[in-house]
């Protein structure tokens, strides 16, 4: 017995043509896409392995750049002893520490006064009086920018000071004179503070504000 009626087996999935793809493109293109599917497989394969051998290129990079302040903080360090040998040097040649007391000469004035006077022994030397030289009110400043035109030092500290006020306002500006790759830079430093925690609090302040900074040594002269 015949029964008439719609066939159960499923139609065959034809795959529709994108609008704006003739037949004969719609073709080409699958076509193309079953030649590159190996080679797409074999790039999904090796996915994790890229992704891991980016993972340790970026490790390698951290710790090159890890090392490269490193470098630079020993070498600032190294640069800072140098300069304080040199300053030293220089005090004791300024002041040298005499062996022996010298003696007055014979024609001084002296005029001493007895016991409960006012006034003091006045001893009329021609020798210079010592030269002081005040120490810096910290040994820590932050390093804000660099320039290669040893002119434009106060007109960017300025801009420095209005740009994160008020934490430079009450600030000293000195800059550090290096050469990198045959280049003269005059690094700009903010200073000083007294303690590295406080050099590292005002950096922190600063990096809110949108500032780049690094706490540095105070090697350096004056801006101003």
């Amino acid at each position: 017995m015949l029964l008439n009626g719609c066939s159960s087996a499923p139609k065959p999935h034809i795959a529709e043509v994108p609008n704006g793809l003739s037949a004969q493109e719609f073709h080409d293109t699958m076509a193309e896409f079953e030649r590159m599917k190996p080679s797409l497989q074999r790039l999904a394969a090796l996915e994790p392995e890229l992704k891991a051998l980016i993972a340790q290129l970026n490790q390698i990079a951290q710790a090159a750049e890890a090392q490269e302040k490193i470098d630079e903080d020993t070498r600032l360090q190294a640069e800072e002893k140098v300069e304080s040998s040199a300053q030293t040097a220089k005090s004791n040649k300024i002041n040298p520490m005499p062996d022996k007391v010298a003696k007055a000469p014979q024609n001084a004035k002296r005029s001493i006064t007895t016991q409960g006077s006012d006034e003091a022994e006045n001893v009329n030397d021609s020798a210079p009086a010592p030269i002081q030289v005040k120490p810096p009110m910290g040994q820590y400043t932050l390093q804000l920018s660099a320039v290669t035109d040893k002119n434009k030092l106060l007109t960017s500290w300025r801009t420095l000071q209005k740009s994160y006020s008020p934490e430079l306002n009450n600030r000293q500006a000195i800059y550090q004179e290096v050469v990198l790759s045959g280049v003269t830079y005059y690094r700009i430093k903010a200073g000083f503070y007294s303690t590295e925690k406080l050099a590292k609090q005002g950096c922190s302040t600063l990096k809110t504000l949108g500032a780049n900074c690094i706490v540095s040594n105070s090697s350096g002269l004056n801006v101003i």
